[in-house]
């Protein structure tokens, strides 16, 4: 099948074809998949989000649900 008749099947255009078709020539299957990165960086490190989560449980401990800042469920 020609790179026009890809491109109609796959409701695309026939560039991005041709780009996949020589992605694929030059690395081989490993071209197929999707390459993931970007995104916005962490607000807090590792360590920071460790300690939060830490401190959320230590007051919860201390205080219950209701001094945390949570509802507690009626009973």
């Amino acid at each position: 099948m020609d790179v026009a008749g890809i491109a109609r099947v796959a409701f695309t255009s026939e560039d991005r074809v041709g780009d996949v078709i020589r992605n694929f020539n030059a690395d081989g299957f490993s071209s197929l998949y999707p390459k993931y990165k970007g995104g916005r960086p962490p607000k807090f490190t590792l360590g920071q989000r460790q300690a939060l989560r830490l401190d959320h449980l230590h007051d919860q401990a201390l205080c219950g649900p209701k001094g945390a800042g949570e509802r507690s469920s009626p009973t």
